[in-house]
C-alpha cells in the first residue's frame, strides 16, 4: 500500500542519516590527516565547499552550449573527474608536498595580485588565475581543485569535438577514452599549470582539426588562441605547436597564394616564438641549447630521476640521445620500473600504449598516414616528444605529468590507426569531412 511504502521509504531514510551521522566523524578525522599539508585551519569546511562547488558545477553541464546529447557524458566524466578529485586525490595529498599549496597558500594573501609578468612565466599566471579565483569563491582549497579540474573537463572535451570535426561521425566512445584514461583523468584535475596548458593545447588541436575539416580560415586565429594559451603557461609549447603545422604547406593546401600566406604567417609566428624561448633561457647560440637541456634535465629531476649515464658533448650527441629519450617521454615508465601505485598505474598504461602501437602499425594503411591531419598529429607528437625527451628520461615523475600534453593526441591518432579500414565507417559519417 502507498502507507508502507512511505513507512519504507522513512524508515530508510533514518538508516541512511544514522549511518551517514556515524561515517562523518572519521571521515573529518581522516580529512585532517590527509590535508596536513595543506595551509588552511578548517579543512572540515574547506572539503565541504569544494564538494557544493563540485555539486553546482555538475548542475551547470545542463545549461552549457554544447549538443544536448554530450551532456550526460559530460556529468558522468565529471563524476568520475569529483571522485578523482576529492576521494583519491587525498591519499596524492597527503603523501606529497605539492606546487598546490603554493598556489594556493599565495591566492590567499591580502593584498594586490602577485607582482611580475605573466606572459610566458607560467608560475606567475597560475598564481594571478588562483588569485582571481580567491575573490570570487569563498577560500577553499578543495574548491580551487574543482575548479581547475573543470578546466580540465572543458579542456578534453574541445580536444573531443576537435576529434568529431576531423572524422565526421559522433562516437562518444572517443570521449570517455580519452577523459578517463587515468593520467588525463588525474593530472587534468590538479591546481597548477597542467589544466591550464592542456586547455590551451586544445583549443589549438580543435582550431586545426576544425580548419582542415572546414576550410575555413577563421579557425586559424582558434589556433592563435590556443598557441598563445599554451606559451603563456610553458614558452617552449610555441615552438613546438607551431612546426607541425608546416604539413599543412607541404600537403594540405593546393592554392599558391593561400599557401605562400598560410607559410609566412605561420614562420613569423615561429620565429617570434623560438625567440622568445630563446630570450627565456638565454640562449644565444647553438651550444647554449645544449647547457639549457642539460640545465632543465638536472633542475627538473626529483625522487623519481634516473642516474644520468649520459652526457652531452654537442649538438651532436645530443640528436643520437633523442629517440632513446622520446621513447621514454611517450612510453616509460614500463611496468615495474617504478614500484609506487602512481608508477605501477603509469606502467600499465604504457604497456597498453605500446600494445596499441603495435596494433596500429599492423593495421595503419598508407592512405591514412597521406592525410594532412594524421601526419600533422604524428609530426606534434614528434616534435613534442624529441624537446621533452631531455627531462623526461632523467625524472619519470615528470614524464608521467608532462606526458598530459600531449596524451589525448597520441591516444586518439593510435586509436584510429589501430581501428581498422576505412568501410568500417558508414559514407554518411564522413559527411563532415
Amino acid at each position: 500500500t502507498a502507507s508502507a511504502r512511505d513507512v519504507t521509504w522513512v524508515a530508510g531514510g533514518l538508516v541512511l542519516a544514522g549511518l551517514l551521522g556515524l561515517a562523518v566523524p572519521p571521515f573529518v578525522n581522516a580529512l585532517r590527516v590527509f590535508g596536513r599539508y595543506i595551509p588552511q585551519d578548517r579543512i572540515e569546511f574547506d572539503y565541504l565547499f569544494g564538494l557544493i562547488w563540485a555539486t553546482a558545477i555538475a548542475l551547470s553541464i545542463r545549461f552549457w552550449p554544447v549538443r544536448d546529447a554530450d551532456k550526460r557524458a559530460l556529468v558522468i566524466v565529471w563524476l568520475a573527474k569529483v571522485f578523482v578529485t576529492l576521494g583519491a586525490m587525498l591519499v596524492y595529498e597527503w603523501n606529497y608536498e605539492l606546487d598546490a599549496y603554493g598556489y594556493y597558500g599565495r591566492s590567499i594573501m591580502p593584498g594586490l595580485p602577485p607582482a611580475g609578468t605573466a606572459w610566458s612565466a607560467g608560475t606567475v599566471a597560475v598564481t594571478r588565475f588562483a588569485w582571481i579565483h580567491s575573490q570570487i569563491l569563498p577560500d577553499s582549497f578543495h574548491a580551487m581543485k574543482v575548479t581547475f579540474a573543470a578546466i580540465g573537463l572543458v579542456a578534453v572535451y574541445v580536444i573531443y569535438r576537435g576529434a568529431v570535426r576531423f572524422r565526421g561521425v559522433e562516437d562518444r566512445r572517443m570521449l570517455y577514452w580519452i577523459a578517463l584514461f587515468p593520467s588525463i583523468l588525474f593530472w587534468s584535475s590538479t591546481i597548477g599549470k597542467e589544466p591550464l596548458h592542456l586547455l590551451g593545447i586544445a583549443i589549438y588541436v580543435y582550431g586545426v582539426l576544425s580548419w582542415r575539416a572546414t576550410g575555413r580560415a577563421v579557425h586559424g586565429v582558434t589556433v592563435a588562441i590556443g598557441v598563445a594559451l599554451a606559451f603563456l603557461i610553458r614558452s617552449w609549447s610555441g615552438p613546438i605547436l607551431l612546426f607541425p603545422l608546416i604539413i599543412f604547406a607541404v600537403m594540405g593546401i593546393r592554392r599558391p597564394m593561400a599557401r605562400i600566406a598560410f607559410v609566412a604567417i605561420a614562420l613569423v609566428a615561429f620565429l617570434w616564438s623560438v625567440g622568445r624561448f630563446a630570450t627565456m633561457f638565454n640562449i644565444e647560440t647553438i651550444r647554449d641549447v645544449q647547457s639549457a637541456a642539460e640545465a632543465r634535465s638536472v633542475g627538473w629531476a626529483g625522487g623519481s630521476a634516473q642516474e644520468r649515464t649520459e652526457k652531452f658533448t654537442g649538438i651532436g650527441s645530443m640528436i643520437r640521445f633523442a629517440p632513446l629519450g622520446a621513447f621514454t617521454a611517450l612510453f616509460r615508465p614500463l611496468p615495474g620500473e617504478v614500484r609506487n601505485p602512481f608508477g605501477i598505474v603509469a606502467g600499465i598504461e604504457n604497456a597498453f600504449l605500446l600494445g596499441l602501437l603495435l596494433i596500429a602499425i599492423a593495421r595503419a594503411r598508407l592512405r591514412r598516414l597521406r592525410d594532412p591531419a594524421i601526419a600533422w598529429a604524428i609530426l606534434l607528437i614528434v616534435t613534442w616528444s624529441f624537446i621533452y625527451s631531455f627531462v623526461s628520461y632523467y625524472n619519470f615523475g615528470a614524464a608521467v605529468r608532462f606526458k598530459l600534453q600531449i596524451l589525448p593526441v597520441l591516444l586518439l591518432v593510435l586509436l584510429y590507426l589501430a581501428r581498422g579500414p576505412d568501410d568500417l565507417v558508414p559514407a554518411e559519417a564522413r559527411t563532415l569531412r
